[in-house]
């Protein structure tokens, strides 16, 4: 995920919808948060959007959605891409099967859907 990040241009709004089929928390999800410190904005990160933290989204802005349930739609899917949110990366997997990572821009329109690989051990099944 770093070396995709390092490709873009500094400053630019990234998201990424990547679920560990594993996983019960959302660390894989969550990736993103880490690897943009510094060199990007995760656009989809939940907390300024949630008003419980120190860093707090009000109103509309070009860092990161203000709007929780916007927010959580970037991340779980279903989000729909508005003009205001472009210009907008993403990162995903690179194909179908693919293990490598890719960013993208993503236009107005499309709709953003939740990634789903098996990166950890299956620890949770009896």
């Amino acid at each position: 995920m770093e070396r995709a990040v390092a490709q873009l241009p500094p400053g630019q709004r990234v998201v990424s919808a990547l679920m560990d089929t594993n996983q019960r928390q959302f660390s894989v999800l969550h990736l993103v948060d880490r690897v943009c410190l510094g060199r990007c904005f995760s656009y989809a990160n939940y907390e300024p959007s949630v008003g419980q933290f120190r860093v707090q989204a009000a109103r509309e802005n070009g860092i990161v959605a203000y709007d929780f349930r916007d927010s959580w739609a970037m991340q779980a899917g279903g989000y729909l891409v508005k003009p205001r949110d472009v210009p907008l990366y993403r990162i995903d997997l690179c194909g179908m099967g693919s293990r490598d990572l890719c960013v993208a821009p993503v236009a107005a329109g499309v709709t953003l859907e939740r990634t789903w690989l098996h990166v950890t051990p299956d620890l949770w099944q009896p």
